[in-house]
């Protein structure tokens, strides 16, 4: 049993979206682990094979206790039976506390449907009568990230003190993130990149009073600087 499952449609969405909060909570001994949906065999930088290598580094720099990758197809993202299947098993193998999943509501085709599929598999891995290799088990909790700003966070994580950390594991994405020029151009790997990601990030700090912050949605409306409210006497 882990304490965080953080699901990402794609290598390098992880550290982008939610890099200082991995850091932060593998920093104070939660066992995390990263779970990428698919290899990002369809984006126009890299290989599958290169991205890999790469998510490898990054997951080093983040602390994480393991990452692993689904294999589902890039740009072929979607809440049906055969892939419900393959989320629900790893739910039910990792045995996680908490769930991390994209918001379901996004420009990224993938990132929507991922959302919707693990909004999905978090309710059906605890039913019985839904059969994969692993017994039925439930998370207690699910809660996404990387909001659009017309919807407001249930809460916001304190990341000052990992941001850097987080920005480092990003780095570690050469194939994505490169500026010199050798690269197909994309949104990504623009000159102000990563000055649009630290912007980003003291934004939602500024809404918490702190300099840098990664937002979250829930049926809950706490703010916090621990998912688990820094309390472990239930371990």
């Amino acid at each position: 049993m882990i304490d965080i499952a953080a699901y990402g449609a794609h290598p390098d969405d992880l550290e982008l979206a939610i890099g200082g909060t991995i850091a932060a909570h593998a920093d104070k001994g939660w066992k995390v682990v990263g779970i990428d949906l698919t290899r990002g065999e369809k984006g126009s930088n890299g290989t599958p094979e290169i991205r890999a290598r790469e998510a490898a580094a990054a997951a080093e720099v983040l602390g994480l206790r393991q990452r692993l990758n689904l294999g589902l197809p890039d740009l072929g993202v979607k809440v049906e039976d055969d892939q419900l299947k393959v989320v629900v098993e790893s739910i039910r193998k990792l045995r996680p506390r908490l769930i991390l999943a994209p918001y379901w509501f996004s420009h990224h085709p993938d990132h929507e449907n991922a959302g919707s599929l693990l909004r999905k598999a978090f309710f059906i891995s605890g039913l019985k009568n839904f059969v994969t290799k692993s017994p039925p088990y439930r998370a207690e909790r699910i809660y996404y990230y990387a909001l659009p700003q017309q919807v407001s966070p249930s809460f916001i994580v304190d990341i000052s003190d990992y941001f850097s950390q987080k920005m480092e594991a990003i780095e570690k994405y050469e194939s994505q993130f490169n500026r010199e020029g050798k690269a197909f151009p994309t949104n990504i790997n623009s000159r102000n990149f990563r000055q649009r990601i630290e912007s980003g990030s003291m934004y939602w700090g500024r809404q918490a009073g702190t300099t840098y912050g990664e937002p979250f949605y829930s049926s809950r409306v706490p703010v916090v600087k621990d998912l688990f409210w820094g309390n472990r006497e239930d371990e």
